[in-house]
């Protein structure tokens, strides 16, 4: 049994329909509320008259009451009062739509809305109550495929999701996707056809130990890393799968491979060992010798330690923070090249991983030096949290490589990453916290 709200309506329709008196001046709002009160089946409202009280508070546009009685006793009734609703005319349509709204059942008024075609306002209020699938069908019947994908990626629906990048031509959102589903080789590949090298590595060394992708995964490893002058870690790569991996035992042209890095490492005996394994195909696989360091060039960084050291990420697990690493695209900049220019569209977070640069404020006097930034140093982190122009000129000084992550990116990660974007704005509401702290200090 439900008692009626507190505001009492004009008019009643349904088992109880009834007519309240005109409210007079000097009589208190309260006392009428009493009389319809005392009109409704003695005073109560019950499961089987609740229907028609709702709608009739609906038809006369008395929104707050009817959201206190649904959700003081609606929802047992939820799906007869929807059932009416829907086949009502539009100006009740959209009154049950409001107060579905108000009282937070988003899935029901997602529903009122498709059911009427409204397709943007459906997808919307369904991203609302958490049915990202419903809500992608949705933004695909408004149009809006690349929406369509953001939704299906974060509801985990690989499949769908890869197959809707791929109509977009948007291959390292796919690689993306296809990675968090763990189809590790689909999305090096998908990183390879976007030229970013840099994710392919990241993805392919994702591969377990145990699992038969990594024989595939060390082969195109090695490739990346003798191109970056890397043969050590290569060779280690593949001992390691050539040993640890079922069928990385029985794998011709993996041992061959290994013996051909350790022939360029001058270990010529290493070499005609694993030839002669190779051969044989034997399964064992001995523990290869330390190999010792060559004169190449020194290995290249990679920019994950310097991403990882960013205050805002300082609490993201593992697999969160491989993913964020994966959305970084790798640029370089010449001496007296613009990073960053001042009063524009902020274009994401920048990470210098080798070379310095220049941090200039621009004024009516011209350009005033603030900061000189070195490999590790980050720019515009807060312009992945908030839109805003930026305030400064940054200028390379000498051959910058670094690591960019567009705003784009990031939110579509925040979308699909709940618990990492929890983590962010709590670092991030910490230190603007410690900032004011720190300004009020007299």
């Amino acid at each position: 049994m439900f008692r009626p709200p507190a505001r009492g309506p004009k008019h009643l329709n349904g088992d109880v329909a009834a007519q309240a008196p005109e409210r007079s001046p000097g009589r208190p709002h309260w006392r009428q509320n009493v009389e319809m009160s005392d009109r409704i089946v003695g005073g109560v409202i019950s499961e089987k008259n609740l229907v028609g009280v709702l709608v009739g508070l609906l038809q006369q546009d008395d929104i707050d009451s009817a959201t206190h009685l649904y959700e003081e006793g609606g929802r047992a009734v939820a799906e007869q009062l929807f059932s009416v609703l829907q086949k009502g005319d539009a100006k009740l349509r959209e009154a049950g739509v409001r107060m579905y709204v108000q009282a937070r059942d988003f899935a029901r008024a997602a529903r009122m809305h498709e059911q009427a075609r409204f397709w943007p306002d459906a997808a919307r209020f369904y991203e609302e109550a958490g049915d990202l699938a419903s809500a992608a069908r949705c933004w695909k019947k408004a149009g809006e495929p690349k929406r369509a994908a953001r939704a299906l990626h974060a509801s985990g629906a690989v499949e769908e999701a890869a197959a809707l990048y791929q109509e977009l031509k948007q291959p390292d959102a796919r690689a993306t996707v296809l990675a968090r589903g763990e189809r590790w080789l689909e999305s090096a590949a998908a990183y390879r056809d976007a030229g970013n090298t840099r994710a392919e590595t990241d993805v392919l060394r994702q591969v377990p130990q145990e699992h038969p992708d990594r024989v595939p995964a060390v082969k195109r490893l090695a490739e990346i890393l003798l191109k970056r002058n890397r043969a050590n870690e290569a060779a280690q790569l593949v001992a390691d799968a050539a040993r640890d991996n079922e069928v990385g035992r029985t794998d011709v042209e993996l041992h061959e491979l290994l013996a051909t890095l350790f022939d360029q490492l001058g270990q010529a005996g290493h070499a005609e060992r694993v030839r002669l394994r190779a051969q044989r195909l034997r399964a064992r696989q001995a523990t290869p010798e330390s190999v010792p360091a060559s004169e190449a060039p020194p290995p290249e960084q990679d920019g994950y330690r310097f991403l990882k050291q960013i205050p805002i990420f300082a609490r993201l697990t593992l697999g969160d923070m491989r993913d964020l690493y994966r959305l970084a695209a790798e640029e370089t900049w010449s001496p007296g090249e613009l990073i960053i220019d001042a009063g524009v569209d902020a274009p994401g977070l920048v990470i210098l991983i080798e070379g310095d640069a220049e941090v200039y404020a621009l004024g009516p006097g011209g350009a005033r030096h603030l900061n000189s930034l070195g490999p590790g140093a980050h720019i515009g982190e807060i312009s992945l949290l908030s839109k805003s122009l930026t305030s400064a000129r940054v200028t390379a000084s000498t051959q910058v490589r670094g690591l960019r992550i567009e705003r784009d990116k990031f939110e579509m990660y925040l979308e699909s990453h709940p618990s990492a974007a929890l983590r962010i704005y709590r670092l991030f509401s910490e230190g603007l916290a410690d900032r004011v702290r720190a300004l009020s200090v007299p």
